[in-house]
């Protein structure tokens, strides 16, 4: 007896969606390099607690987490920006300042509230940042490269 369906076949995605195989890759790149930056996260982390300097890990991964929801909520918002049918620019470009104020603002509060240590946080966006960029990146040119 049998309780679970059997599984589904895998897809590959770019005969469903054809001509978006490159957005299939880039997802599969923006996956690896977030995984890879968790990973590196938690590497400074040990690292600043084995120098005795936890306060510059801690605040590093705190400015990653900044990253990563700032990403997040950007693709969220592209997302629903590519499927709305009233496709407003100007209200979908309000929307991206007020979350990159927001998250400044987050950052600012840390880089003050812990001055010696504080930068750190930035540190920790633009470590995020520079890598989901150079990843996708990466992956664009090859694509560019192939065709």
């Amino acid at each position: 007896m049998r309780l679970l369906p059997p599984a589904p076949e895998p897809v590959d995605l770019s005969e469903v969606l054809p001509g978006r195989s490159a957005l299939v890759r880039a997802s599969t790149g923006y996956r690896r390099a977030v995984i890879f930056v968790a990973i590196f996260g938690v590497i400074a982390l040990a690292a600043s607690a084995v120098t005795g300097k936890i306060e510059y890990g801690a605040l590093f991964d705190i400015g990653i987490g900044l990253g990563w929801m700032n990403s997040a909520m950007l693709i969220s918002a592209t997302a629903k920006f590519a499927a709305s049918p009233d496709q407003n620019r100007n209200k979908f470009m309000g929307k991206a300042l007020r979350r990159l104020l927001i998250i400044s603002l987050i950052a600012a509060v840390f880089v003050f509230a812990y001055h010696p240590e504080g930068p750190a946080v930035l540190f920790g966006m633009a470590f995020f940042q520079l890598t989901v960029i150079g990843s996708n990146a990466t992956i664009m040119y090859r694509g560019a490269k192939q065709q």
